[in-house]
């Protein structure tokens, strides 16, 4: 069997604009690297670090799949493991004054 172990670095909560560390566990049991890697769908990379360590930014409130997929030309399919990010609102607390008249 074939894993890839996605986790959050960086402790929450999260906000907008906030950047957020991943690590990933991309050396796939018995399969030797450079691995290829996508996050999310995207560009094509390549790497030999393991863990491999990278950053996202999350704009606006809601929540976010982060997937990251590995493989290298041994592989007949990616390794992939998915987590979710919750970006919240800001809260804000006003003092509360009570007078006595």
């Amino acid at each position: 069997m074939t894993e890839v172990n996605l986790s959050v670095v960086t402790p929450g909560p999260f906000y907008p604009g906030d950047t957020v560390q991943f690590s990933a566990d991309i050396a796939p049991d018995g399969f030797d690297g450079p691995y290829s890697y996508s996050i999310n769908s995207g560009p094509v990379q390549q790497s030999s670090d393991d863990p491999l360590l990278f950053s996202l930014s999350f704009g606006d409130p809601g929540t976010y799949p982060v997937e990251i997929a590995v493989w290298n030309c041994d592989m007949s399919t990616p390794a992939t493991d998915t987590v979710e990010i919750i970006v919240s609102y800001y809260t804000t607390y006003l003092p509360v004054i009570l007078r006595n008249y």
